[in-house]
């Protein structure tokens, strides 16, 4: 993940000084918003095409690390999602026409935290749901069978 993390905000600095210089930006909180959108884009680029394709070969993970990972995917693509609606989003939400750096900084990002704290809580709940979650060992059938032998 730190390669991921590292590779997407190289990426993303020069995305965003790109489009600063070429766009004039003189907005230090365009340009902080700008940096985070890319850093979330490439980061969710690089976990789910690692995924699909596997280039980089993880180690296993703890249940805490998995469920964190897939939240900030869940999060990046949110806010990639958002960017792209974020006229017709901000109109659902009864908003004027979006203006201002702040609005779009806390329509995107708002998203992209609350898109992550649904996909933190879903899977910490369905994990807590399956057989053996909670610590105990399970005995199965076939368990019994071998005990009863001895």
């Amino acid at each position: 993940m730190r390669v991921f993390t590292a590779a997407s905000m190289v990426a993303a600095a020069g995305v965003t000084g790109a489009l600063a210089v070429a766009e004039r930006w003189t907005s230090p909180l365009l340009i902080g918003w700008a940096a985070v959108a890319e850093t979330t884009a490439f980061l969710a680029f690089c976990v789910i095409s690692n995924a699909i394709v596997g280039f980089i070969a993880r180690p296993a993970r703890a249940r805490g690390w998995r469920v964190a990972e897939a939240a900030a995917v869940s999060g990046a693509v949110a806010i990639q999602v958002t960017i792209a609606f974020r006229d017709a989003m901000w109109h659902l939400i009864g908003g004027g026409p979006l203006t201002s750096v702040p609005e779009l900084a806390g329509l995107t990002l708002g998203a992209g935290a609350a898109a992550a704290s649904v996909a933190a809580a879903g899977l910490l709940w369905r994990l807590g749901r399956q057989p053996g979650a909670s610590g105990r060992q399970r005995c199965t059938p076939d368990d019994r069978i071998e005990h009863q032998a001895l």
